[in-house]
């Protein structure tokens, strides 16, 4: 179960990363990355959930992750929790990598990820997560983000955050 469960967390980071990604028109990354969250899926054995190819912007990947998630759920709903906070945990990261010139909100938003993320931990009680202290680590990565002082350590420190997680995720058995 760690393994496809781990397969959900990724398709919500990917899927995070791609609508960050189509919000700056940045649509090479978010195809790329919707591309990645696919293969996640399809590894799941998720079939024909979307095609990364006719995602054109913000909003087609907002609907997209509506239906993933919608598709998880009906499948194992411990697929559609880690789906979820790999989903906020990616908007967060996504918004955490913004250039100088546009942190100001997007460091409002990349809190608010990593917010979202701490709360599903917790909502969700993923206790193993809970045990190695994540949801902690996680609402410190967002309370120290300060949209008036730019910080490009963020991205960095979202992505070892996300490696960490992924980890853990995958040496799971299973998924409260």
């Amino acid at each position: 179960m760690g393994q496809r469960c781990q397969w959900a967390y990724d398709a919500g980071i990917y899927l995070g990363l791609s609508s960050y990604a189509f919000s700056i028109r940045d649509n090479t990354s978010g195809i790329s990355n919707a591309g990645e969250a696919k293969r996640n899926l399809d590894q799941l054995g998720i079939p024909n959930t979307f095609d990364p190819w006719q995602l054109f912007k913000e909003e087609d990947v907002i609907k997209v992750r509506t239906q993933v998630a919608d598709q998880l759920n009906k499948v194992d709903g411990r697929f559609a929790q880690v789906y979820q906070l790999g989903l906020h945990l990616g908007l967060g990261w996504g918004q955490g990598a913004a250039p100088q010139l546009s942190w100001k909100d997007a460091a409002v938003l990349a809190k608010r990820g990593f917010s979202q993320a701490k709360d599903d931990i917790h909502n969700y009680k993923i206790d193993y997560l809970i045990r190695a202290g994540f949801d902690s680590m996680t609402g410190s990565l967002g309370d120290s983000i300060n949209p008036a002082h730019y910080d490009p350590t963020v991205r960095n420190r979202a992505e070892q955050l996300f490696r960490a997680i992924e980890q853990r995720i995958a040496q799971e058995a299973t998924v409260p």
